[in-house]
């Protein structure tokens, strides 16, 4: 936010006060690393592809509406909250991919690890 330095919408008609910088959006990136990672987490218990979908859809849905929620309160303009979205989904890709990339086996420590001091 400091970096792009964009000022908040200012409508005569609006009742939200809001402070601060207004790009990228807080609530919407936060929103989306919060559901999608909740989504990730309840992943290997959706055994049917209804399942998946269901879980899928109640999540975009939960987050495009918080989304909307900072537009129509006229804090955020509507590229505020789809940059808000679009760095929440690669903070969760990039996390998603380095836990991938985590050994699987913990018992054995790396060969520079397991070697005392001499």
């Amino acid at each position: 936010k400091v970096v792009v330095g964009r000022d908040r919408p200012h409508f005569d008609t609006s009742r939200v006060t809001a402070y601060g910088k207004s790009f990228p959006s807080g609530h919407a990136m936060n929103a989306t690393v919060v559901y999608c990672v909740l989504l990730i987490l309840i992943w290997t218990w959706l055994h049917t592809r209804m399942a998946r979908v269901v879980a899928i859809f109640g999540t975009s849905l939960v987050i495009v509406l918080i989304a909307a929620s900072r537009v129509v309160l006229t804090v955020h303009y509507l590229t505020d909250v789809a940059a808000g979205i679009a760095l929440g989904l690669a903070l969760v890709c990039a996390s998603t991919a380095a836990f991938g990339a985590w050994p699987n086996d913990c018992r054995h420590l790396p060969g520079a690890a397991s070697t005392p001091p001499p």
